[in-house]
């Protein structure tokens, strides 16, 4: 559209420019050819008074080219800041997720049930099989009916039940660690959803590509890490970007969907 009114709008400032020119100097033989004569005649000077009108419409459609110029140069230069701003935010996002990448590097749980041959302590695990092994913990609990019986949760856990096994077997005994793994995802996804310039399109994309980097058995806990008060609008933002699409199928899949709306689950068309 800007294009085609930067093309229009010259064209017709010329021929305006022309045609007053044009008339400027041929204005007395005008008058002479509209009225018949061949001489000058008594009435061509308020012929011409007529036409006063001519000088004014110049005069409008001069302002009114200045004042689309200036349009046009403000909506340039929005759109080139606005393209600054997503070459700002691309360079971020990917710097956030190797300190994402650092962040799981640096995750340590401590199995109560494995013990470390070589020094007789409970296991502590690293960086991905950190998570595997507080997601077997997470399933050994929720799957097993005498802990259920325990707990009073028979006829099924609540969202209260899955908050206080999650805060027992691993938020509290390993929030130094893994909190600031969920801390991060958390404020990627917020960044993204918080920006004023993204289009929500390019904001899935992004979150798109942060969900590539989560493996299945963070994404679960990222669904126990949800529930908890502490967690702020973690919960809406799994929900609206739909961080659990990828979740295989299981006791913990089966009990998050108790909690979550549908939408968490499913992709978009």
């Amino acid at each position: 559209m800007g294009f085609v009114i930067s093309l229009w709008l010259p064209t017709a400032v010329l021929g305006l420019i022309l045609g007053w020119l044009a008339w400027g100097t041929w204005a007395p033989t005008i008058a002479q050819w509209s009225e018949g004569a061949t001489q000058p005649s008594s009435t061509a000077g308020t012929w011409g008074d007529s036409f006063g009108a001519l000088n004014v419409l110049v005069s409008i459609a001069g302002f009114g080219a200045l004042c689309l110029t200036l349009m046009l140069q403000k909506n340039a230069l929005e759109a080139q800041k606005n393209d600054l701003h997503r070459q700002r935010f691309e360079a971020t996002f990917f710097e956030l997720l190797k300190l994402l990448r650092e962040c799981r590097e640096e995750t340590r749980y401590t199995s109560p049930f494995l013990i470390d041959d070589e020094t007789g302590e409970p296991k502590e695990h690293k960086g991905i099989e950190a998570f595997r092994e507080a997601e077997k913990q997470i399933q050994a609990h929720i799957s097993d009916d005498h802990y259920r019986g325990r707990i009073g949760a028979d006829k099924g856990l609540t969202k209260l039940d899955l908050i206080a096994i999650y805060k027992e077997k691993i938020h509290d005994k390993s929030e130094a660690t893994i909190s600031p793994y969920f801390r991060v995802i958390y404020g990627i996804i917020k960044k993204v959803h918080k920006d004023k310039i993204l289009s929500f399109d390019e904001k899935l994309d992004y979150i798109r590509i942060l969900r590539g980097q989560i493996g299945s058995s963070e994404l679960k806990l990222l669904g126990f890490n949800g529930l908890l008060p502490l967690s702020k609008d973690l919960s809406f933002y799994i929900e609206e970007y739909r961080l659990l699409k990828y979740i295989p199928d299981g006791h913990i899949k089966i009990e998050l969907q108790k909690t979550y709306a549908p939408a968490a689950f499913q992709g978009r068309e």
